[in-house]
């Protein structure tokens, strides 16, 4: 590409990921579009990740190495915001690696649809190379305030009647820096707040020119086939509670109405139907325990109870309808069938 091209930012949050990390970096290094500059902050990791970044660093010209003291991955996309300098920025999972074309082609999608953000699709890779595709995006535009009423919304959750949702996650997407700089927009704790990316992208897309998806895809996300074991959190469900709590109060501060929160609803049931899931690994007697308590959750009670439960498909009304009546085992029953 031409010369005059601007810089663009790639931020690369780094923790224990040694076995991945010279891949993740190599595919930077071989994108097609080449005025970039690579922050790549070493979150305090203990294997040899800091070395590497050295290495890099030392090797090519465009690298940067900082190092911290572990704080999590949002603070560490925060520590590398403090350097970045160019006039868009791209965040990277260090254990995930980008088709070499990625960064030219959201590039274009800003540029041709004159808008600030552009996002692309994922594909999942597993341990032993197959590939799947999480979905697939239309190549689609959000003009001007379309990036807060409409993008946004279809990042947090889909609508009652329909899967229409487009990948909270920020990976994969183009940013303009100035909405960032100018608001200080940061990143949350995800060890406070689940989803950072979720309320990275709320209070940005307040500020946003507009924003478009692209079919293309080319970001590849390293899978975890054994995450069922390895997520399971006791306090997850209380997490997403309190998640779904601190948006819909942000929504509402920010003028949403409740057709728009029935998106953020939906992701309550679907990560409430996910902590279910991963109650598979505890003894019957503790998971049914478990479960009866998310279902005498007073704000899950009220978010079933206001939401448009006819609207939804009827596999997801009898799921409601199970949370609602605290039919604890019945759900547990059908997490082992895979229904739930």
């Amino acid at each position: 590409m031409k010369q005059e091209t601007p810089l663009i930012s790639v931020i690369v949050p780094i923790y224990k990921v040694e076995p991945y990390l010279r891949q993740c970096l190599d595919s930077i290094l071989a994108q097609t579009y080449k005025n970039i500059e690579v922050i790549l902050v070493d979150d305090g990791s203990p294997d040899n990740c800091g070395a590497i970044c050295e290495e890099y660093a030392e090797k090519y010209k465009n690298f940067i190495a900082v190092h911290k003291e572990n704080a999590g991955l949002g603070m560490a996309r925060n520590t590398g915001m403090k350097y970045m300098t160019g006039a868009y920025v791209m965040f990277v999972d260090s254990d995930d690696y980008l088709d070499p074309d990625l960064i030219e082609i959201l590039f274009t999608a800003i540029k041709k649809n004159g808008v600030d953000v552009s996002k692309s699709c994922g594909r999942n890779v597993y341990g032993d190379g197959r590939i799947t595709y999480n979905m697939h995006y239309q190549d689609e535009v959000f003009p001007g305030n379309q990036a807060a009423k409409t993008f946004l919304l279809r990042t947090i959750g889909s609508s009652p009647e329909k899967k229409d949702m487009l990948g909270s996650a920020v990976w994969g997407s183009l940013y303009k820096t100035s909405p960032i700089k100018e608001y200080d927009i940061k990143f949350p704790s995800e060890r406070v707040l689940i989803s950072e990316d979720i309320i990275f992208n709320i209070e940005y897309m307040q500020y946003a020119n507009g924003a478009c998806t692209v079919s293309h895809i080319g970001y590849n996300y390293r899978y975890n086939e054994t995450s069922l074991t390895k997520s399971y959190r006791s306090d997850r469900f209380e997490a997403c509670v309190r998640f779904h709590t601190y948006v819909k109060n942000r929504l509402i501060e920010l003028g949403y109405g409740s057709e728009d929160i029935y998106r953020l609803d939906k992701m309550l049931f679907s990560n409430t139907r996910s902590c279910i899931h991963w109650e598979s690994v505890n003894k019957a007697s503790k998971a049914i325990s478990n479960i009866k308590q998310y279902c005498q959750n007073s704000i899950l009670q009220e978010t079933i109870k206001e939401y448009p439960v006819q609207k939804l498909k009827l596999n997801q009304r009898f799921f409601l309808f199970a949370l609602k009546h605290k039919l604890a085992y019945l759900l547990y029953l059908c997490t082992l069938a895979g229904m739930a």
